[in-house]
């Protein structure tokens, strides 16, 4: 049986830095006020994962559940929703391509192209984005792929756990000092570099997990980690500031941030509530929001209509992203619900 604790505070987290990924692919209508290392939030993503993750399926694969079983369980958590924004995206582009023909860079071969990959959620050859009809869907393929290391039991091997995570500390190094920041995955030019990231970020977060059951308590208000993460998103630091920042995120900020939020809960039932919002509208916002922008360009590209670029046009995108991120999280985790009872003997089948 897996363990049932709930980490309200690590909710909270992801909640804002899902909110800064919005802000900044929407960066054009908040008139130039958005959060400039929200590329950031991604890294804080991969160890939240990775430490949910454990916390959720540590035992249970110990205990005989078969990789294979954990695949079908991710996918089905992660792919409703992808699919709903992707499809979305689909649909807009296809308007602009057969109706309006006004599809700005996309040609129907691109189309035909593009609209297979994204189904399967697997990156599109040919395209400079990896995912182009969804372009935030990329951390999520290499989510998955660390899933599938993850279940193999390879990180059930704390030898192996610490070689990986240093390895790729110096590969996280190496590509920001070379780009000058570590917002680097995307593109297929640069898709290698996320393996750095995602190698990093994801085995730490199980690492994590596995140490704060070991841990003395640290006590630091959850507002104030809420606060410092969303500063941290804010932050503009340029040149080698850039540089040093990005490194201190991934390899001491985002961890200690995970780690703290952790060992603190909230005490307020009203925090405890607004965490759980946060939580919930967390991934939503992230794989829907991306077709919006789309659409939302696709009317400014019609009409020429440069008002958009105004600091309350984006604060309306956001609280309606808001709005439909929280009634889809609301009906994921009902549709989820009925299925537990299959997933559960999915499970009973998978255990040896």
């Amino acid at each position: 049986m897996s363990n049932t604790r709930h980490y309200t505070t690590l909710d909270g987290m992801r909640g804002i830095a899902a909110i800064a990924v919005v802000m900044f692919h929407a960066k054009a209508y908040f008139g130039g006020f958005y959060p400039r290392s929200a590329y950031l939030a991604v890294d804080l993503f991969f160890c939240l994962s990775g430490f949910v993750i454990a916390h959720a399926y540590d035992a249970r694969l110990a205990n005989g559940l078969r990789p294979l079983a954990f695949m079908r369980i991710r996918l089905l958590r992660l792919y409703p929703l992808y699919l709903a924004g992707t499809s979305l995206a689909i649909l807009a582009i296809a308007a602009a391509l057969f109706i309006k023909h006004d599809a700005a860079q996309w040609t129907v071969q691109d189309f035909a192209i593009a609209v297979p990959a994204a189904l399967f959620m697997i990156p599109a050859p040919l395209f400079q984005n990896i995912f182009a009809l969804n372009v935030p869907a990329w951390s999520l393929f290499y989510e998955l792929v660390a899933n599938i290391i993850y279940a193999t039991s390879l990180f059930s091997l704390t030898w192996a756990l610490r070689l990986i995570t240093a390895i790729a500390a110096i590969a996280v190094i190496a590509q920001t000092v070379m780009f000058g920041h570590i917002d680097q995955g995307t593109t297929w030019p640069s898709t290698l570099w996320a393996l750095g990231r995602v190698f990093f970020s994801f085995p730490l977060g199980v690492m994590l997990y596995r140490l704060h059951l070991t841990m003395r308590h640290i006590r630091v208000a959850s507002p104030w980690l809420l606060a410092g993460l969303a500063a941290l998103m804010l932050a503009d630091p340029t040149g080698n500031g850039r540089i040093g920042f990005d490194i201190g995120f991934v390899l001491l900020a985002s961890p200690a941030l995970v780690l703290l939020g952790c060992l603190n809960a909230p005490s307020h039932p009203i925090l405890v509530r607004a965490y759980k919002g946060l939580g919930l509208i967390s991934y939503p916002i992230y794989v829907i929001h991306f077709p919006v922008i789309l659409l939302l360009n696709s009317w400014e590209r019609r009409h020429g209509d440069t008002a958009l670029h105004h600091p309350l046009v984006g604060g309306v995108l956001l609280v309606g992203l808001i709005g439909i991120a929280w009634i889809a999280g609301i009906a994921d985790a009902r549709i989820r619900y009925i299925m537990k009872q299959g997933s559960l003997s999915l499970e009973r089948y998978a255990i040896k």
